[in-house]
């Protein structure tokens, strides 16, 4: 961390940061929402090339919207073939209704394009970089607004939080549906292996308003939250503080 922009913010009266919520819910307007309410927002680079990191930046910069930027840590293969192959047998179903063929998937491992966004970031800085999925080895480290229709409906309901694997292959809070009940048991260790298997079908889940099938990411106080602008939840945050 680094940068007077941050040292005022964290001294400040408002100091409540906007969530970098990669896959499209943190967009540029809700980065200038928060921080035209007294908030500090971050730019959500895990799934975006280094290109789109870029654009991003330089609106917010345009627009004199001071914001931190978060970036996910690559780490070595954690599946193999021989259990990737069970894995997308298993979910082949899931994919026939939207035509897809999960059994026939690749396994692809991939960094987010990690060395390119940290040039990115050291030939231009932001006050602040944080990091998901660990932080970097000391070698490397010098070297969307609305979510998802059906996500908000599912919200609404009686269902209740669990940690799942199933999507993605790394733990992460969300919802219980069909999708989750169905693998969670004996849903693999393998990111991002199993982010790409799955996220043809979660992308189509989404466009048919299908909850069944997406992942639907919220954490255990998820009955509590509210529509509205982003500027009055900066407003409500920091009178609770």
């Amino acid at each position: 961390m680094s940068g007077d922009v941050w040292t005022d913010f964290v001294s400040g009266a408002t100091p409540v940061v906007g969530a970098p919520m990669a896959g499209g819910a943190t967009t540029c307007a809700l980065v200038s929402a928060v921080a035209a309410a007294g908030g500090f927002g971050f730019v959500a680079a895990g799934y975006k090339t280094p290109e789109a990191v870029a654009a991003e930046l330089a609106e917010l910069r345009a627009a004199g919207t001071p914001c931190g930027v978060n970036l996910f840590v690559p780490g070595p293969p954690e599946i193999g073939e021989a259990e990737f192959r069970r894995y997308a047998g298993q979910i082949a179903a899931e994919g026939g209704p939207y035509g897809l063929d999960l059994a026939a998937a690749p396994l692809l491992h991939d960094d987010d394009h990690w060395r390119d966004k940290i040039d990115l970031l050291l030939a231009d800085p932001v006050p602040v970089a944080s990091f998901t999925f660990g932080l970097p080895d000391p070698a490397h480290r010098r070297e969307r607004s609305e979510p998802h229709p059906p996500r908000r409906r599912r919200r609404r309901g009686p269902h209740h939080t669990v940690i799942t694997r199933a999507f993605t292959g790394r733990p992460a809070r969300g919802l219980r549906n069909g999708f989750v009940e169905r693998y969670e048991a004996t849903a693999p260790l393998g990111y991002p292996a199993v982010h790409h298997l799955t996220r043809g079908m979660r992308a189509a889940a989404a466009a048919a308003g299908d909850p069944d099938r997406l992942h639907l990411w919220a954490g255990t106080g998820y009955r509590s939250a509210s529509t509205g602008p982003a500027g009055a939840v900066v407003d409500l945050l920091a009178a609770a503080l």
